[in-house]
């Protein structure tokens, strides 16, 4: 997924209703999107052991690892695809295609082993 979220970035066409709001950040800081990936993550528990309240598990807290590490991924594979060529629209279209192929398999491996 973190693959698919780095090759949308890069695209320059959009990205993932997940990584929009760090994406959008990324731009406006010189921030990585990854790292704001993360911190979005921490917000995002934050927000629902606050709304949760009594209900919220300590073991709840454990979605921030595998959080941390798809931040991480993203910073890493949008250096490893740095290089791709995303000067003409049928490159950016590739690279948001090969994107959104990427995504959508993790998402749907995600859902048939129950991550």
């Amino acid at each position: 997924m973190s693959a698919g979220v780095a090759l949308s970035k890069l695209s320059l066409l959009g990205t993932s209703p997940i990584s929009s709001i760090p994406n959008v950040i990324s731009n406006i800081t010189a921030i990585p999107i990854g790292q704001l990936t993360i911190a979005f993550i921490f917000i995002l528990v934050l927000l629902e052991a606050i709304v949760l309240r009594r209900q919220f598990s300590w073991q709840n807290l454990l979605q921030l690892i595998p959080g941390s590490l798809f931040g991480w991924f993203i910073d890493a594979f949008v250096r490893f695809f740095h290089s791709l060529p995303n000067q003409t629209y049928i490159e950016q279209l590739g690279l948001v295609l090969m994107g959104t192929v990427l995504l959508s398999l993790g998402v749907f491996l995600e859902g048939v082993y129950d991550i």
